[in-house]
């Protein structure tokens, strides 16, 4: 049961990280896919591997709730938390807020 807390309180304070940097996000400011930084072409590929993975689908036609759980798990904890946003909010935290490559973590 301690696991699972600890597991939920990272998540929770990745999405509470998100969530603070995307209060002054603008649509017409937007950067395109192109011009982003290799580090965030890398998370968004991360993200779109995950979500859109045939396992997952799979996982989901079979009631296997776990392991869906297990591949949320790395991606948020491991990839985003642990790796990416360790190296992005450096970024966020000593460049204006409309510089580019802030704009691009976006």
């Amino acid at each position: 049961m301690r696991q699972k807390s600890d597991i939920y309180r990272n998540f929770r304070g990745m999405l509470r990280y998100i969530l603070g940097n995307l209060h002054d996000w603008r649509v017409d400011n937007d950067v395109p896919y192109q011009y982003f930084p290799i580090i965030d072409q890398h998370a968004l590929s991360q993200l779109e591997n995950v979500f859109f993975l045939k396992k997952i689908q799979k996982c989901y036609e079979n009631y296997q709730f776990f392991k869906i759980f297990q591949i949320i798990q790395r991606l948020t904890i491991i990839d985003m938390s642990n790796f990416y946003f360790d190296i992005a909010k450096d970024r966020l935290d000593t460049r204006g807020t409309s510089s580019f490559s802030r704009r691009s973590f976006k």
